[in-house]
């Protein structure tokens, strides 16, 4: 009983780190418990703080101190300079929704390991020993008997592909019994076998019992495939969200020019009129001007800063929190050159290599195989079964070599059974019912793959179509930003000779600022299609192509990824 002990003793410690780890886990959801069923207002929530009931009425200057700051941001070149593949290479390496999609292809490999294990041999053995103390009754004597057994049965079990097993064993025991006054007896059993259990119909054959290694191996080729759609998915949208940047930053620039030109003017109105050279109407048309001129400029650095939070977000670049202390400047420029393309051609390529269309095939090869198998589950049950084995004994004895030997001297020791079983079931309408719903299942998988194919070639020429689009609103938008520019310049001429009035030349200034800002907005456009009609057709357009095999990083994910939302400075 003492040898005992240890082993319960260390049943009860790993027992108990498995309760101290489920009681972490019970405490983590009473902490997320208490976090629920109030609902907290702002003015009581750490980190708001009312600072002033009302704006000023009246601000002391017409641009203030925010205006002058975003002017010397952008002329100090303190913002960091960004390009394009930097962008894409740290959301395919960094991004946490992208990690979070690469992870499971891994947990599907590791199923179709597992199925693929399930032919593995198993080796499998027991040790007995006991001591049987039982009394023996003989008139008025009462005559102990001490029976004593040892037996080891080492096996090894093998599952076969056809789906049956074979059973390997070897049973070796020895018996010993101790009588007051008699002498001992004993003897001991060698006994080899072989053992065959094989189905004929119903759950045989290799088709069958290698159906379910074929859908996993399916099932993760789907799960690549939706990986690698995530990655197209994920590049397009940091490429998307780098040229929103750039559209941002260019068009606070063109506002911040248009407001210097405005004060420009504004200025210099006001000292014609302090030598009584020039009209105080236009004084107050200028102001008005430069007034629209600041409401641009805080509106555009408004959408820089959420575009440059939206590329951080798709970025997750470490040691860069999500305000706006670190500003990002585009450094890469648009691509503006045109493409002829092979509309037929653009769609079989589609058609043979868009992820979406490999998950939905790799889904139709899965309901085939299952299809494989109900079939199967609709025959009767028919299995074999068949054993032999040998017994060795040594008699007068406990001599386990003896009885080894013995399994060589005796020809008669052979046991040996054949039989057969069979099962059929009345109606077996369950079996059908499985048949048919994996039919249905298998078409419903052809149709699916169909649609999609015609989604996918409705894609590549809508998308072709919108890049040829844009191209032409690029053509459009340059010349109106110089006949905007040609009638701007003829305007502050006319104005200067005191021929038009000042307000013709704000609506010319404000022309031209929307034709800039067009221009902008169009160049933007044309990129983002060019990255759109490469998504449309499955790849990844002026790219030397994106290895994501290895982009899962298990060990920063293990260590606890640092959360960029909550790495939060206070900006100046």
């Amino acid at each position: 009983m003492t040898r005992g002990l240890p082993i319960i003793g260390g049943l009860l410690l790993l027992l108990g780190g498995c309760m101290d780890d489920l009681d972490s886990q019970r405490m983590r959801i009473r902490d997320l418990d208490d976090r629920l069923g109030h609902v907290h207002d702002l003015d009581s929530t750490v980190g708001a703080t009312l600072s002033t009931a009302e704006p000023e009425s009246e601000p002391k200057t017409p641009a203030g101190e925010r205006i002058e700051r975003i002017v010397t941001l952008m002329k100090t070149g303190q913002p960091r300079r960004i390009a394009l593949a930097e962008v894409t290479q740290s959301t395919i390496r960094n991004n946490l929704g992208l990690q979070s999609a690469l992870i499971t292809p891994a947990i599907a490999a590791a199923r179709v390991r597992a199925e693929r294990a399930k032919f593995e041999s198993t080796f499998e053995a027991s040790v007995n020993q006991g001591r049987v103390v039982s009394p023996n009754f003989y008139g008025d004597r009462t005559i102990g008997v001490i029976e004593g057994s040892t037996s080891v049965q080492p096996s090894l079990n093998v599952p076969l592909r056809s789906g049956g097993e074979v059973v390997l064993d070897w049973t070796l025991a020895t018996e010993n019994f101790e009588t007051d006054g008699q002498p001992d007896q004993g003897n001991a059993v060698s006994q080899p076998a072989i053992s065959l259990e094989q189905p004929l119909l119903r759950g045989g054959g290799f088709a069958y019992n290698e159906a379910s290694i074929v859908i996993a191996e399916s099932a993760l080729g789907a799960q690549r495939s939706a990986a690698q759609l995530e990655v197209i998915n994920q590049v397009v949208r940091a490429e998307t969200g780098y040229w929103r940047t750039y559209q941002a930053w260019r068009t606070l620039q063109v506002n911040v020019a248009l407001y210097e030109t405005t004060r420009e003017l504004l200025r210099s109105q006001r000292t014609l009129v302090e030598k009584s050279a020039g009209s105080i109407a236009n004084v107050y048309n200028f102001e008005v001007a430069l007034a629209t001129a600041v409401d641009l400029v805080i509106r555009s650095e408004l959408e820089l800063r959420t575009t440059i939070r939206d590329l951080k977000l798709m970025m997750q670049s470490p040691g860069t929190s999500l305000d706006g202390s670190v500003a990002l400047v585009p450094d890469t420029r648009p691509r503006l050159v045109t493409y002829d393309f092979d509309k037929a051609r653009l769609v079989e390529f589609a058609l043979r290599n868009r992820a979406d269309l490999l998950q939905l095939e790799y889904e139709r090869v899965s309901r085939s195989v299952e299809v494989v198998m109900r079939r199967n589950e609709l025959l009767p049950e028919l299995d074999v079964t068949a054993a032999w084995g040998f017994n060795g004994f040594d008699g007068n004895g406990r001599s386990m070599p003896e009885a080894n030997r013995d399994l060589f001297r005796n020809d008669e020791s052979a046991d040996w059974s054949v039989g057969v079983s069979a099962s059929i079931p009345i109606g077996n309408e369950a079996a059908i019912a499985n048949y048919q719903a994996s039919l249905l299942a298998r078409l419903r998988s052809i149709a699916d793959v169909r649609q999609r194919e015609l989604t996918v070639t409705s894609e590549v020429l809508d998308a072709v179509d919108l890049m040829e689009t844009t191209w032409d609103e690029i053509l459009t938008a340059r010349f109106r930003v110089e006949a905007a520019r040609r009638f701007y310049q003829s305007y502050k001429t006319l104005f200067e000779r005191g021929q038009i009035p000042s307000s013709n030349l704000t609506q010319a200034l404000e022309a031209l600022n929307t034709a800039e800002i067009n221009q902008v907005r169009a160049e933007v456009a044309y990129q983002i299609s060019l990255a759109e009609l490469a998504q449309s057709v499955g790849c990844l357009l002026g790219h030397a192509g994106v290895e994501w095999q290895d982009a899962l990083d298990i060990e920063r994910l293990e260590q606890g990824v640092p959360n960029p939302a909550v790495n939060v400075t206070t900006s100046d």
